[in-house]
């Protein structure tokens, strides 16, 4: 469970934009939703993974500007 998912609770949606691979890594773009506190948010992320030896080594994740 992330914190977004945390603090949006059962309003909180998280859909798969777009995935872009290599051997080496992965760029997912996500379309996020959530409401909290009587308030509702929508954004972008793009997680960026390091892949090495098969498996996910590092990510990073950026929240895209408004």
């Amino acid at each position: 469970t992330t914190r977004q998912e945390e603090a949006g609770g059962p309003s909180f949606r998280r859909r798969v934009h777009d995935v872009l691979a290599s051997e080496a890594h992965a760029v997912v773009l996500f379309q996020l939703h959530g409401r909290h506190g009587g308030r509702e948010r929508d954004w972008t992320e793009l997680a960026v993974c390091h892949i090495a030896r098969g498996r996910v080594s590092e990510i990073w994740i950026h929240e895209a500007p408004a």
